[in-house]
């Protein structure tokens, strides 16, 4: 299948810009899977994604990845917020997508839709460029490993925004 990482502009203080919607997309399946997560650690770094990359723990390489070559700190912790109360995980960064956290994800991904679904730019009505809208009507909750890696990543998004504790505000208006 293919890789994605989705970026997104969380809600802000900042008037007249953009609040909660994808700004930029990485999905593609590149020759070397060590290309996919290079692409996302530039895109974390250029970003400035300190504690906010959520990453699907069925990946741990991506997160081995981002350990080894110095780009731990933009990794997120594990969010408990998605956790049922009897959870087990041992991991410290990255989310499980279970039975349990998948439909509060698909739930979120619903609600971000009819609240912002008209301002995402990544949608089928474009001739170029990742069909995000097109991968969220075929989306599935009870898949696995589908080809909805963009859509996968679009609700990962989401989870760290619910799950990030400092929200972003505007520097000037202090």
């Amino acid at each position: 299948s293919l890789g994605a990482m989705c970026v997104l502009i969380r809600e802000n203080t900042i008037s007249g810009h953009l609040k909660k919607v994808p700004v930029a997309v990485i999905r593609t399946r590149p020759k070397h899977k060590e290309d996919f997560y290079e692409l996302c650690l530039q895109l974390s770094i250029y970003y400035n994604l300190v504690g906010n990359v959520l990453c699907d723990v069925r990946t741990p390489a991506i997160i081995q990845y981002f350990k080894d070559r110095g780009g731990a700190k933009y990794l997120a912790n594990r969010p408990a917020k998605f956790e049922s109360e009897n959870s087990e995980q041992g991991h410290d960064y990255g989310v499980s997508l279970n039975t349990y956290s998948k439909p509060m994800m698909v739930g979120l991904m619903q609600t971000h839709i009819e609240d912002y679904g008209r301002e995402i730019w990544f949608n089928s009505n474009k001739s170029v460029g990742p069909n995000l809208i097109t991968e969220l009507q075929n989306y599935d909750e009870k898949e696995i490993g589908s080809d909805n890696d963009l859509a996968d990543a679009y609700g990962i998004a989401l989870m760290q925004d619910i799950s990030a504790e400092a929200k972003p505000r505007d520097k000037t208006m202090q």
